[in-house]
C-alpha cells in the first residue's frame, strides 16, 4: 500500500511539470490507489474513467501496477489471517477441554465419594475366615505350609450373610493330622446355619511328580490270548506286569504255576486277572454214552473227568457203588452224572429165579427161589421153593441174589 502511493505521488510529480492540469489528475491517482487499498479499484476506475485519465499514461501504468502487487499479495494475507484465527481456537478450545476435565473429574470424585461402600460378600467372607483358621492350625508347623482350596463355589451351596463365621467349633480337625481332604464344620450362630466345607489340598506340579515317583508298585497277570469260558488256565497263557498299587484290584491273582485253574468267563489278553475269573477243577463222572430212564449204571458207561465250570453241587465223583442203581431220567453223552439223576435200581424182578443163602451161626446154605415181587437194594421180598410152597423172606443184596438170616 505504501509503495503504490509513493509511486503514485512521483507520477504526480512528473506530470505536474509537463501538464498545468497534471494536479487535479495526481488527485484522481491517488484516490484510485487509496481505493485499490480498500478492495474499490474496478468501481473507482470504471466512475472515474475520463479522457484526462486516458491521456496520462504514467498514472494508468502506477495504477495497474498497484493494483496488481494488491491481487498478487491477497492469497497470502488470507493464508496468514486463517493461521491467525486456527491459533486462537486451538488454545481456546484446549483451554476450555482442559477446564471441562478438571470438573467432569471434580463432579465425579464427588459422585464417587457420595456412594456408600459394597457389602463383602458372604463367599470371600467365608474363606477369608477359614484361611485365617487354617494359618491358625499350621501357626507351630516349622515346615512350608500346605495350601488347600475350599469349595465355595458350589451352587447347592447357599452362604448367608454372616457377621462372623465359627470355623470348627468344636475342634475336631487336628493341625499336625491334616489329611488331603478336609471337611471343616463351619457355623453361624445369627442365622442358624451350619455346614461341612470340603477343601482340597494343592500340590506343587514338582511335589506331585516326586510323589508319582515315589508310589509302590505290584505285580499281576495279565492273559497274552483270549481265553474261552471253562478253558485251562497255563503259565504260557499269562504274562506278568507292574502296575501302580492303588490301581491293582482286589484279589488280584499273582502267579498260576501249574494249578489246575479254569476260566469261569472268558478272557481278552490285558485285563488283570482276579480270583472271580479262575475256578479250580474237580474230578467228576461224565457220561460216555446215553442211557435212557430206568438203564442200570455201569462203569463202561461213565469216565472220570476235570471240570470247573458248570459243575453242580450233587456231582458224582467216584464209581464206586454205582453198579446197584438206575437213571431216573435220559442221560446224554457228556453230562455230569448227579445224585439227582440215580434212583434204586430193580435187581430182582417178580417171577424171577433167585439165588438166595441162608446164613446161621454154624451154617451156610444156597438155594435158588421164586421171586414173588419184584425187588430193589435192601427190600425184604418173600421167595417160594420150586419143590414146595414153602416161603422165605429174604434182602435184596444184588443183581439176582439175597439173603436171608436163620433165628434159633
Amino acid at each position: 500500500m505504501c509503495t503504490c502511493t509513493v509511486g503514485a505521488f512521483h507520477a504526480v510529480r512528473d506530470v505536474s511539470d509537463a501538464d498545468p492540469t497534471s494536479g487535479a489528475i495526481g488527485g484522481i491517482v491517488i484516490a484510485s490507489c487509496i481505493g485499490i487499498s480498500m478492495g474499490k479499484t474496478e468501481t473507482i476506475a470504471m466512475i472515474r474513467e475520463t479522457p484526462q485519465n486516458i491521456k496520462n499514461p504514467s498514472a494508468i501504468v502506477a495504477r495497474l501496477h498497484c493494483r496488481r502487487r494488491y491481487l498478487a499479495e491477497r492469497p497470502l494475507f488470507r493464508i496468514c489471517a486463517f493461521a491467525l484465527c486456527f491459533t486462537l481456537y486451538f488454545v481456546l478450545g484446549i483451554s476450555a477441554a482442559f477446564a471441562s476435565t478438571n470438573s467432569h473429574s471434580t463432579e465425579a470424585s464427588e459422585v464417587t465419594a457420595g456412594i456408600p461402600a459394597q457389602p463383602v460378600a458372604p463367599e470371600t467372607q467365608l474363606k477369608a475366615a477359614l484361611e485365617h483358621w487354617l494359618e491358625e492350625k499350621l501357626a507351630s508347623k516349622e515346615s512350608s505350609r500346605p495350601r488347600y482350596e475350599f469349595a465355595l463355589s458350589d451352587k447347592r451351596l447357599s452362604i448367608p450373610a454372616c457377621a462372623e463365621f465359627e470355623i470348627d467349633p468344636l475342634n475336631l480337625i487336628h493341625g499336625s493330622k491334616l489329611a488331603f481332604t478336609l471337611a471343616v464344620p463351619v457355623h453361624c450362630a445369627q442365622p442358624k446355619w451350619q455346614r461341612r466345607i470340603l477343601g482340597r489340598k494343592i500340590i506343587d506340579r514338582t511335589a506331585r511328580k516326586s510323589v508319582v515317583q515315589a508310589r509302590p508298585m505290584v505285580q499281576v497277570l495279565t492273559p497274552i490270548q483270549s481265553i474261552a469260558k471253562g478253558e485251562r488256565i497255563m503259565p504260557q497263557h499269562v504274562q506278568s506286569k507292574l502296575v501302580l498299587a492303588y490301581r491293582e484290584p482286589q484279589n488280584a491273582v499273582n502267579r498260576v504255576d501249574d494249578q489246575p485253574y479254569y476260566a469261569s468267563r472268558a478272557l481278552v489278553p490285558g485285563r488283570t486277572l482276579v480270583e472271580s475269573d479262575l475256578d479250580v477243577g474237580r474230578p467228576v463222572a461224565v457220561l460216555t454214552e446215553a442211557l435212557p430212564a430206568r438203564s442200570l449204571i455201569s462203569e463202561a458207561s461213565l469216565v472220570i473227568e476235570e471240570r470247573a465250570v458248570n459243575v453242580p453241587h450233587d456231582a458224582i465223583e467216584s464209581l464206586q457203588g454205582l453198579g446197584l442203581l438206575a437213571t431216573n431220567r435220559l442221560l446224554h453223552p457228556g453230562d455230569i452224572l448227579r445224585k439227582r439223576d440215580l434212583t434204586k435200581a430193580k435187581l430182582i424182578k417178580r417171577g424171577q429165579k433167585v439165588a438166595v443163602e441162608s446164613i446161621g451161626p454154624h451154617f451156610r446154605i444156597a438155594s435158588d427161589l421164586i421171586a414173588l415181587q419184584d425187588g430193589y437194594l435192601g427190600d425184604q421180598i418173600p421167595f417160594q421153593n420150586v419143590g414146595s410152597d414153602r416161603r422165605v423172606f429174604a434182602t435184596v443184596t444184588g443183581i439176582g441174589t439175597a439173603r436171608s438170616s436163620v433165628k434159633r
